[in-house]
C-alpha cells in the first residue's frame, strides 16, 4: 500500500467519524430542545387553526383556536344555532391535535398577564352571557355574576325556568360559588342573528 492510499483511507475514516458525530450531536441537540417545549407554547403556535381535543370529563371539542393563555385555551366551535365558545384550562386537556412545533414565544411580559382567563370571564359577566359550566359530572347552566381570583359566582337557571332569574333587578336565586380548579370547561353559546 502506498502512502497516498493510506492517507486517503485515513482521511475517509476521519470524515465518516466526523459525519457520524455531527449527526449524533444534531439528534441530541434536537432532543434537548424538544424537552424545553411546553404545551402552551405549542398551543400558541396553533392560534387561528382548527384543533380537536378531549377534556378530562370525557367531552370532546373541535373548532378554531381563538386565544391561548398560560393555563387556558379558548376554542370557537360551530353549532346549528350559531357558535359556541369553549374555555378550557390546559390542565383539563386529556389530548389535543393537531399541534405543530413551537417557535420561541415573543412578548413574554404580555404572556404573564394572560396567565388566567379572567378577562374573558369578566366580559361574559358584563354581557350577561348564558354559559354552561362543566365540573366533573356536574353541568350547571346560568350566567356569571362574579369573577374572583380562584372562583366564580354563577346564577343558575334550569330549562323549566328559562334564563330569566332576576325580577326587577333582584336575585330570585342565590349565586352558586364554583372553585375554578374544579372547572373542566365553560361553554358560551353565541346565537346567530335571526334577521
Amino acid at each position: 500500500m502506498d502512502l497516498d492510499s493510506l492517507l486517503n483511507d485515513i482521511s475517509a475514516q476521519f470524515d465518516e467519524l466526523s459525519r457520524r458525530s455531527l449527526v449524533d450531536s444534531s439528534a441530541e441537540l434536537a432532543e434537548v430542545e424538544r424537552i424545553g417545549v411546553t404545551l402552551d407554547a405549542r398551543l400558541a403556535q396553533a392560534v387561528g387553526r382548527e384543533i380537536s381535543g378531549f377534556i378530562t370529563d370525557g367531552c370532546q371539542f373541535t373548532g378554531i383556536l381563538v386565544d391561548v393563555g398560560k393555563r387556558w385555551i379558548l376554542v370557537e366551535s360551530s353549532t346549528a344555532a350559531g357558535s359556541e365558545l369553549v374555555l378550557v384550562p390546559t390542565i383539563k386537556l386529556s389530548a389535543t391535535w393537531p399541534l405543530g412545533v413551537a417557535a420561541p414565544r415573543q412578548r413574554e411580559e404580555s404572556w404573564a398577564i394572560r396567565a388566567s382567563p379572567h378577562h374573558i370571564l369578566r366580559k361574559w359577566e358584563r354581557e350577561g352571557a348564558r354559559v354552561t359550566v362543566h365540573a366533573g359530572l356536574t353541568r350547571i347552566r346560568g350566567h356569571i355574576c362574579g369573577v374572583f381570583r380562584d372562583h366564580i359566582d354563577l346564577i343558575q337557571w334550569t330549562r323549566e325556568e328559562g334564563i330569566e332569574v332576576r325580577e326587577k333587578g333582584t336575585r330570585v336565586k342565590p349565586a352558586l360559588t364554583i372553585a375554578t380548579a374544579m372547572i373542566d370547561d365553560i361553554r358560551r353559546l353565541v346565537l346567530r342573528d335571526s334577521a
